[in-house]
């Protein structure tokens, strides 16, 4: 046996297993040892980014923005965009591929055989769209409506980008644009309709004229849309397909990929609630009133005392919702979160080229969409994947399985098929075993390499280990870290974070030579250098994340933070953020780290070190740096990894992504406006409006009365144990570029310890030994033939729980959780 080939990009990561050259961990890994471009989904990439495309991304963009929330505060039942698993992305994308697409290729077959007719019944069946939701508003089978909305929604999309994309391309180039602008407005029009349906809202602005104007605007809609069809329909010439290709559905899923880090987690019901939880959970026993009050910068948090109060309890009957009150906080919020946003985009725009094509990265989450994308034989309706039977029989487990969860609640004679036992302690109860089978998990698992999957929960159960004979002998830190990561445990924390801050720094050194590259292009634009396949250029890119740091840096110096802590903070954010994404592209497609960025800072220099202000600031960080199950640097990095099948002309899938954003954003902080002030936020979500809205202004409240001796014993210690974990790290990296038989991959040595891993460590583990078997006893053939049943794991899990938040929705049951992680 040979040497592994010092050469290799991220040498210190990647070696070539050469006695399982024929497993298809292999395939993967042995990829990382050639710099060559990656090969596109299909041999030609038709044009993704079309009216058509941008139309549905908004449609399901909305969908998700709207529905998530609207989900987990008023069904409450399964979360649907809570981590980097992106259910609802692929809930919708499943719906589209199947269901939405057969039915849009089968109409795309009889327009072709009865154009003028089919298109004399589109436009009758776009008036249905409006009349339908005007029905919503007065009332009548309100549920039942709206889904009827939402499936004419999808079909009258299509078929609207179709027709408009058509006519856009006969229009001059001068003119493409006003156009564009006038086409969009009218189909934005039915979205509001659809909007109206659900909520009974008119816009504040359009209530002196509720009634006559939305009337209007429907009926404008209505005949403008018509008449468009008909015209259409005299058209002579080629018939394009209404249903969407395969470029287009990526560009669709990307930009789902971003909409479900916003909505939920992952920003809005942390954005809302947690600012004005400091006034509202204020009490004469936390004398938050005087230690933390005063160090608010005012701009963040409504002013208005009721205004809080009803958010938290909702608004008296017959009052109007206080929407004014909330327009300066989220006139100062929303630049630091678009400019993060912006930032990370363009930072892994810097770092694209590295992982995808240089180190070739697994990127697990993007393989599922890539499957349901491929585009049908000749004569077929549904792709190839959709044909296998391993597939359904993947899909059919958690169906069932989770239907007989559904219908439990309904009727409690019907038995629970259990994937969750209770736990055992062993240890005098110092070390726990949480038992808990996620299909999803495995099926992710399943599609990474082995040592991976088993150094994930080794380092798990080894943390578990350490930590218990920690408490057995008294030497548990009583040091608070926050409730975020490995909050059992400030001395893991440490560790965990000494071994990412090394991963992190040690990848950017070993691609130090594109980084160069990168600034070469930048500045001084070379032409060896080529960028034409980003979404933005590198100049745009380098100098579009050093402008957007420097406005972070700016604005948290506004906000009370000191710059040296400011600054401090952003870098150790921005450190969480890349190793936790390099992690889960590389990993199992799960991941938080073992602490947050304020956290860390405040520790590792001493509560005492800080002024209060600047620790209050810290605190109003948790908004968008702590519960990061999922966010976007992470979503775009998945995006960017789909976007190999889109050609190499991929600038407008920036535009795009923007676009997700902007609408999540938008959507997703009225729904919960909306929500709050009308039920009440402590009645639709205890976490979000209890204890997570708590957490940092308790952590800052335990901050601000530590002791200066205490500090300094916390300070010494947690430095020990950050530079332990940078040292373990580091041999680990070094025993695995050396030593072919070694078997611990470092990248679980970082999150080994959290929360997180500790729930999933099981289904971890069964995938492990599953494929160990696979690999041993049927070898790359059987692998390759019982991939489509673990996809079909992760498929199946995503669509019941998106079923049976429908089921829900149309019977009024709360509460049916059929699936968390």
């Amino acid at each position: 046996m040979t040497a592994p080939d010092r050469s290799l990009p991220y040498r210190f990561f990647i070696r070539i297993d050469l006695d399982r050259a024929s497993t298809p961990d292999t395939a993967v890994t042995s990829a990382h040892a050639t710099h060559s471009r990656p090969a596109p989904l299909g041999e030609a990439a038709p044009n993704g980014f079309t009216f058509k495309a941008f139309a549905l991304g908004t449609l399901f963009t909305l969908a998700i923005s709207v529905g998530d929330p609207y989900a987990n505060m008023i069904v409450k039942g399964s979360y649907m965009s809570i981590d980097f698993t992106t259910a609802a992305a692929v809930f919708f994308q499943f719906f589209l591929c199947t269901a939405g697409v057969l039915f849009l290729r089968l109409l795309t077959t009889l327009r072709e055989r009865r154009r003028m007719g089919f298109t004399l019944a589109a436009a009758a069946s776009a008036a249905l769209l409006p009349a339908l939701a005007l029905l919503c508003e007065s009332e009548i089978f309100p549920r039942i409506v709206l889904v009827g909305c939402f499936v004419l929604a999808v079909l009258n999309v299509s078929l609207a980008a179709t027709i408009l994309n058509a006519w856009l391309e006969a229009i001059p180039s001068k003119a493409r644009r006003v156009a564009a602008g006038i086409l969009a407005m009218l189909l934005l029009t039915a979205v509001h309709a659809l909007l109206a349906g659900l909520f009974r809202w008119i816009p504040p602005f359009l209530a002196p004229a509720a009634a006559a104007g939305h009337q209007a605007s429907l009926l404008a809609f209505i005949t403008v849309f018509a008449g468009l069809c008909l015209l259409y329909g005299l058209k002579p010439g080629p018939v394009p397909a209404l249903s969407p290709n395969r470029s287009e559905l990526l560009v669709i899923y990307s930009m789902m990929l971003v909409a479900c880090a916003i909505p939920t987690m992952g920003l809005t019901e942390q954005l809302l609630p947690i600012p004005p939880a400091v006034f509202y959970y204020a009490t004469p026993e936390n004398d938050w009133a005087n230690r933390i009050h005063p160090h608010v910068w005012a701009n963040l948090v409504p002013q208005d005392p009721l205004a809080i109060k009803y958010f938290y309890e909702g608004v008296p009957k017959g009052a109007a919702i206080p929407y004014r009150e909330w327009i300066l906080p989220l006139a100062y919020w929303l630049p630091c979160i678009v400019a993060a946003y912006l930032t990370m985009v363009c930072a892994m725009v810097i770092l694209r080229r590295q992982w995808v094509e240089r180190e070739r990265l697994i990127f697990p989450l993007t393989r599922l969409p890539q499957e349901m994308v491929q585009q049908p034989r000749p004569g077929g309706l549904l792709g190839p994947f959709f044909h296998g039977r391993m597939f359904w029989l993947g899909m059919a487990i958690p169906i069932v399985i989770s239907s007989f969860a559904g219908l439990n609640k309904y009727f409690p004679y019907v038995p629970r098929i259990p994937t969750q036992w209770p736990s055992i302690q062993i240890l005098q109860n110092t070390i726990p075993f949480q038992f808990m089978l996620s299909f999803p998990v495995v099926g992710f698992a399943y599609l990474i390499n082995l040592d991976i999957i088993f150094s994930i929960w080794f380092f798990n159960r080894l943390a578990a280990v350490q930590h218990g004979v920690q408490t057995l002998f008294g030497w548990k830190s009583v040091e608070n870290m926050g409730i975020y990561g490995v909050g059992k445990s400030a001395d893991l924390a440490h560790q965990g974070m000494g071994a990412l801050i090394v991963m992190v720094l040690l990848g950017l050194w070993v691609g130090r030579a594109h980084l160069r590259n990168v600034v070469r292009k930048a500045v001084w634009d070379d032409p060896d250098v080529d960028d034409a396949d980003e979404i933005l250029s590198y100049r745009t890119a380098l100098f579009g994340f050093l402008s957007g740091f420097l406005f972070l840096a700016c604005w948290l110096r506004l906000s009370g933070m000191g710059i040296l802590t400011a600054l401090s903070f952003l870098v150790m954010a921005y450190l969480i953020f890349v190793g936790l994404c390099r992690i889960v592209v590389e990993g199992v497609g799960e991941g938080v780290a073992s602490t947050i960025s304020s956290s860390f800072v405040v520790s590792t220099a001493g509560s005492s070190a800080f002024q209060p202000a600047s620790l209050t600031a810290l605190g109003f960080t948790w908004v968008w740096t702590a519960d990061i199950r999922t966010y976007v640097f992470a979503s775009v990095a998945h995006a960017l990894k789909l976007s190999d099948g889109l050609g190499r002309h991929k600038r407008p899938l920036f535009w795009a992504l923007l676009l997700a954003i902007v609408l999540s954003l938008v959507s997703s902080i009225w729904v919960i406006l909306y929500l709050s002030y009308t039920h009440g936020g402590i009645n639709l979500n205890s976490w979000f409006f209890g204890g997570g809205a708590k957490a940092p202004f308790e952590f800052v409240a335990n901050k601000l009365q530590e002791s200066p001796d205490q500090v300094a014993d916390l300070r010494s210690r947690g430095w020990g144990f950050t530079l332990a974990g940078a040292l373990v790290m580091s041999g680990l990296i070094f025993a695995r570029q050396h030593f072919l038989w070694w078997p611990f991959h470092p990248i679980g040595f970082p999150i080994g310890p959290v929360w997180l891993m500790d729930n999933i460590w099981l289904s971890i583990f069964i995938a492990w030994a599953l494929k160990s078997f696979i690999l041993r006893y049927g070898g790359h053939r059987l692998f390759v033939q019982l991939r489509p049943f673990f996809l079909g794991l992760i498929g199946g899990q995503f669509t019941i729980a998106g079923l049976w938040l429908v089921i829900d929705f149309f019977t009024g049951k709360v509460g049916n959780q059929v699936f968390w992680i």
